[in-house]
């Protein structure tokens, strides 16, 4: 049922929600491509995509859908961009209904509410990532650009404190804060940034951890999993440990990437596990 569940959203724009059997399945729009989905305490659904704005340069911003339980009445839609390229790669919805959207854009003119730019809005050619909160009626409580040129999202998660944590791949521009786990020279490398509440300044950002998926347990304790495409640190005794680099050259830019799975205390100061559970270099190393 995931695999069509995913299959529905990339391809035909299509939600379907499932318990037992196929409660409701409903298209959504022409030129929508969903990314994301969540759900909050009433049922309420909400998806997260890109939305094409011009058929000829295929330009593209960014789309949040919210459906009622039912499947059968938008709740609201929204549209957030500027005159390039931007698109939401991950969701999250907190108790009230409130929606985080976070993604990448390429618009200098991306909108940016006062008091919440904690990064610089990109230049020409450039890709910067960003992070949206909306209420329940889908207005923008405060949007946000996030470090430097080259730094991109792919998901969000909500801490236990009231927090937003967002993690993706940095760019060399990125710093860790201290205290934070760090791994010198980010570049390309996975990062895991939290903001307060409000989305106005970045309580830490670690380097060379991170992941595609977050989750937070109710200690705080947070979870990543993804691919690097470079060496990722382990700790003892994981399942699965990388090739070194240095003892293995032909390692460091791993055929298909190397997959792991690692926990990290609410701080992101000590990695509590790290494990590779698939990796893609030579022989299956």
């Amino acid at each position: 049922m995931l695999a069509r569940l995913v299959c529905a959203l990339t391809v035909f724009s299509t939600v379907v929600w499932a318990s037992s059997g196929l409660t409701y399945s409903t298209y959504l729009r022409e030129g929508f491509t969903p990314s994301a989905i969540a759900t909050d305490v009433t049922g309420n659904v909400y998806i997260a995509g890109s939305t094409i704005v011009d058929p000829i340069t295929s330009q593209t911003a960014v789309m949040v859908v919210k459906l009622d339980q039912t499947g059968v009445q938008y709740l609201y839609t929204r549209s957030i961009g500027g005159s390039g390229f931007d698109t939401a790669t991950a969701i999250a919805v907190d108790s009230a209904g409130n929606a985080y959207v976070t993604g990448n854009t390429s618009s200098p003119d991306f909108p940016v509410t006062p008091g919440n730019q904690t990064g610089t809005l990109p230049a020409s050619n450039q890709t910067r990532a960003f992070l949206v909160k909306l209420n329940p009626q889908g207005q923008i409580l405060f949007s946000d650009v996030l470090g430097s040129v080259g730094i991109t999202a792919q998901a969000v998660a909500l801490a236990t404190d009231g927090g937003i944590l967002v993690s993706g791949t940095g760019s060399t521009g990125l710093v860790a804060s201290a205290g934070a786990y760090n791994v010198p020279d980010s570049n390309g490398r996975p990062f895991l940034m939290k903001l307060n509440a409000a989305g106005a300044n970045i309580i830490f950002t670690a380097t060379g951890i991170g992941g595609d998926a977050l989750v937070v347990d109710t200690a705080g304790n947070i979870y990543m999993a993804g691919t690097a495409f470079y060496f990722y640190p382990t700790t003892p005794g994981a399942y699965q440990t990388f090739p070194n680099p240095s003892t293995c050259p032909e390692c460091f830019f791993a055929t298909g990437g190397n997959q792991y799975v690692t926990k990290v205390d609410s701080a992101a100061s000590k990695l509590l596990y790290s494990t590779g559970v698939a990796a893609g270099g030579p022989d299956g190393q």
